[in-house]
């Protein structure tokens, strides 16, 4: 277990429930947002994904990542903050790229934003609208 980094040290039987019950929601929590990162960007490794939410961690907390209750405490209380940042950071500009890849073949063009804007719930293509400048 060691050598998959499952637990860092020697761990007393006594507080061994306790360490992979901790570790065990941790990690499973902590897949879920894994899995975010890399369906964002299928490029991106396991390892890569987890440096960045590492990062995300160490620069919201300042606590140690190596704590499986601290980790899964963040996990819980920012949940929607990491989906964002996630979403922002690398599912939106991944989906962009995605889409202006799909708009470099000109016949492609239009049908492809009249699908778009079509799959676009009413309130969202009115504000689609309003900003759209044609000069």
């Amino acid at each position: 277990m060691k050598a998959k980094d499952v637990i860092i040290d020697k761990i007393s039987w006594k507080e061994s429930r306790n360490f992979f019950f901790h570790r065990l929601r941790r990690l499973i929590t902590e897949q879920t947002f894994l899995n975010k990162i890399i369906q964002s960007d299928p490029k991106i490794s396991i390892s890569d994904a987890r440096s960045i939410l590492k990062s995300f961690f160490e620069t919201e907390t300042k606590s140690a990542w190596k704590s499986d209750h601290i980790v899964f405490n963040w996990f819980q209380t920012s949940e929607k903050d990491i989906l964002n940042r996630i979403e922002r950071e690398y599912l939106m500009p991944g989906q962009i790229q995605k889409i202006n890849s799909i708009l470099n073949n000109p016949a492609d063009k239009v049908y492809v934003l009249k699908s778009v804007i079509e799959s676009l719930p009413p309130e969202q293509i009115k504000e689609l609208i309003s900003k759209i400048q044609i000069q």
